[in-house]
């Protein structure tokens, strides 16, 4: 399966639509893009907002902590994680993996699929809200 990575500035919640869609196994490319730029009403300024990402998931967003992240990974499921940090920048991207690897899709900047340590989710958990989905 190939997942995306965000070309376009603050684009990262359309892409993330785009790789779950691709995880659950429902047919979603690039050239997909605007349809879910238009479903949760991404602005090419400024992004979108947690609250419009939360319509279009169907569910609200919440908190939750290092063990519960690891145990969804561990039995299959995604987790869609919006990150909002201090100085005012936020990324929206999707964890999948296993019981001991973490991989971040559309994480890292210019690349598709990124590693993440357990340490690095811990540490990102402080700044961020989810929404979880199970296989």
């Amino acid at each position: 399966m190939r997942y995306l990575r965000q070309t376009r500035p603050h684009s990262c919640a359309p892409i993330a639509l785009i790789n779950l869609h691709k995880w659950q196994g429902l047919s979603a490319t690039g050239k997909d893009f605007k349809y879910y730029a238009k479903l949760c009403k991404w602005n090419s300024g400024c992004g979108t907002r947690r609250r419009n990402l939360a319509a279009v998931l169907g569910k609200r967003c919440r908190r939750i902590t290092h063990p519960e992240f690891e145990k969804i990974i561990a039995n299959g499921g995604a987790i869609v994680v919006s990150t909002y940090y201090p100085d005012g920048y936020g990324h929206t991207w999707v964890c999948i993996g296993t019981s001991n690897r973490f991989l971040g899709i559309n994480y890292y900047k210019n690349k598709t699929i990124w590693s993440i340590s357990y340490q690095g989710i811990v540490a990102i958990l402080k700044y961020s809200y989810v929404w979880t989905f199970k296989c």
